[in-house]
């Protein structure tokens, strides 16, 4: 998965990982894409989490031969990527 994902998002799943308690195995729910371009994807999944439905949206970028996972948002985003996403104060 290394090269599959872009370093911040590597950085940002190591730290969620522990973060999203879940009892049974998580189940993929709906998942819905959108080509942006050729060679760019927006993808955002429903994923079942025992009682809960979670969150899930990225942004997959086609570099030379495979997909590149480059942005990665969560409904439990905090650090450096919810931050970089915010828009600037007033």
């Amino acid at each position: 998965m290394r090269d599959q994902l872009a370093v911040p998002v590597r950085e940002e799943l190591r730290r969620l990982r522990a973060s999203v308690p879940c009892g049974i195995a998580p189940r993929l729910g709906r998942v819905f894409h959108q080509a942006l371009a050729p060679a760019s994807l927006e993808v955002s999944a429903v994923i079942a989490c025992d009682r809960r439905a979670r969150a899930f949206a990225f942004r997959a970028r086609r570099r030379a031969d495979r997909w590149v996972c480059t942005h990665l948002e969560t409904d439990r985003m905090h650090g450096s990527l919810a931050r970089s996403r915010q828009s600037p104060r007033r």
